[in-house]
């Protein structure tokens, strides 16, 4: 856990809380083994959900359905 106190000082950036929290205790990581996403920017969130919805086969079907229809501009989306 991060401590209160580090955002107290209004970092907002993940990566800059943890390099300051660095500098005053043993901080512990994992690596990831397979795929990660940049769910920080709006492309790689799309691209997470896109990839876990075509993953699950509950969700695959009418996903890869949309995505067919799109692509052949047979789906009218509201803007």
């Amino acid at each position: 856990m991060l401590p209160f106190k580090l955002f107290d000082k209004l970092l907002t950036q993940l990566t800059y809380v943890i390099a300051t929290l660095m500098q005053h205790k043993k901080v512990s990581a994992y690596n990831i083994i397979g795929k990660s996403h940049d769910c920080g920017s709006k492309e790689g969130y799309m691209l997470a959900n896109l990839e876990y919805g075509l993953m699950h086969s509950d969700t695959k079907n009418a996903l890869n359905q949309f995505i067919n229809n799109y692509a052949n501009k047979s789906v009218n989306l509201v803007a």
